[in-house]
Formats: C-alpha cells, structure tokens, sequence
C-alpha cells in the first residue's frame, strides 16, 4: 500500500483504524469475493481496502487432494497515517 492508496477524505480527517476483510480465494489464488467482515468504522477505509485487496492480493490457493479449491478466509488491513492532522493551536 502506498500513500497514494489512503482515502482522501480518511486522511485530511486523520481517520485511521483495521478492516476485517471476508474474502473467497479462488483456484488461481485472486480474491473472488470481498466483504467487510468488521469495519474500520469509516466507509471509505472499508472500501478501498476491498478494492486494493481484489486488484492486488494473491494468495497460495487451498488444497483438496492435491488440487487448488476455492476457499474463504477473513483478513485485516491496517490504516495507520505516519503524521495524523493536528488541531491548530489556539491562542
């Protein structure tokens, strides 16, 4: 994940927090299917996690007799801002 990758909105806010991803890992080890299992707690962070994770991720994929099966698993990704926003001083 690059800076690039965070939300807009999520970093002028300082929003941070983890998403738990549910996803399907298909034979050829892509994300097939991704849902939020548990939200960061901001809409945004939840879907470009999905969205990063579904373009980018691969997995080994399962294996049933030797043979690469669909299978489910739930994942966390971090948001996490190195310098959050500060409040302006006052005075």
């Amino acid at each position: 994940m690059s800076d690039s990758d965070y939300p807009m909105k999520a970093k002028r806010f300082g929003l941070q927090g983890i998403v738990q991803m549910a996803i399907t890992v298909s034979p050829d080890g892509r994300i097939s299917r991704c849902a939020i299992h548990r939200s960061s707690g901001t809409p945004e962070l939840d879907a470009q996690s999905c969205a990063i994770a579904t373009e980018r991720f691969r997995f080994r994929p399962a294996l049933r007799k030797g043979v690469p099966v669909e299978d489910q698993a739930i994942v966390p990704m971090e948001w996490r801002l190195d310098d959050p926003p500060t409040e302006p001083s006052r005075g």
